[in-house]
């Protein structure tokens, strides 16, 4: 199943603007290191990010702008609060 989601805020940034869309599948895919993630976070909500690790207990991301959220404020994250996975892309008009 495909799902849209719109970009907000700048944790992403300066690949991912904010009002950029994004195409998600949120059927199950094998889920690997630098894969850009919605996830939906018990205090932040949904949050889009990339996969930083993986361990048997969960998996972890991080923003690629530093002043994002932190990987330590994220935690260690469950793959059933997985809203989709990044598969397009649409840039925001200039």
């Amino acid at each position: 199943m495909l799902r849209l989601y719109k970009v907000t805020g700048d944790s992403m940034a300066p690949r991912f603007q904010s009002g950029d869309y994004l195409l998600l599948s949120t059927v199950f895919f094998r889920l690997q290191n630098e894969d850009l993630l919605v996830y939906q976070h018990p205090a932040f909500g949904a949050i889009f990010k990339q996969v930083s690790g993986i361990e048997n207990t969960g998996f972890q991301l991080r923003s690629y702008n530093p002043a994002g959220i932190s990987q330590e404020k994220i935690g260690l994250c469950n793959r059933d609060r997985i809203v989709g996975k990044m598969l397009w892309h649409f840039a925001r008009p200039s």
